[in-house]
């Protein structure tokens, strides 16, 4: 009977430690938020934004990729000065794709600029990592890979944040911006 109480009590840590999502330490999460109904608006003009944006990237290359159909905004993070950092997911036609739909998806991070007056957004640039998928289940793939990429694995890569982290809002991919 004393056997239950131990395991009871190890079961939450248990829990915990196999649920983590991120390597950022505790005392760097940012947890600058906004209200829901804003961050709604702002995965529908960030979806658009990344859906122009790579359409005009495919115009314009000389082997362009298919058709983007869908992007979807998976995360997205905010600071007090007016940066954002968001994960993408982007739907496309890909004739190559080892399915029968003729689809992929690639996985994207993304950083930019909101003016909070005139709730503008303005992309400045893609993150170097991303993540590709033309599995059946390739949407679940990718998003899975651009979380731990850059919620966990930028943690350790040298001079690196991850995307949750403070520090991550003054790291040299602002620089050059």
């Amino acid at each position: 009977m004393k056997k239950i109480p131990i395991h009871i009590t190890i079961l939450p840590f248990l829990l915990l430690f196999s649920c983590k999502k991120t390597s950022t330490p505790n005392e760097y999460l940012n947890k600058f938020g906004i209200e829901k109904a804003e961050y709604q608006s702002d995965k529908k003009i960030l979806s658009d934004l990344t859906k122009s944006r790579r359409d005009s990237l495919r115009k314009s290359s000389a082997t362009p990729e298919g058709k983007t159909l869908e992007v979807y905004i998976d995360t997205i993070f905010y600071n007090p000065n007016d940066k954002i950092v968001f994960l993408s997911i982007t739907k496309k036609e890909n004739q190559y794709a080892m399915n029968d739909a003729g689809i992929s998806y690639s996985g994207e991070c993304y950083i930019g600029i909101k003016n909070a007056e005139s709730k503008t957004i303005k992309i400045l640039d893609r993150l170097k990592y991303s993540s590709t998928s033309d599995k059946i289940d390739g949407f679940n793939r990718v998003k899975k890979s651009n979380r731990n990429i850059y919620l966990t694995e930028m943690e350790f890569i040298d001079n690196r944040f991850n995307i949750n982290d403070n520090r991550f809002w003054t790291s040299k991919v602002w620089n050059k911006k």
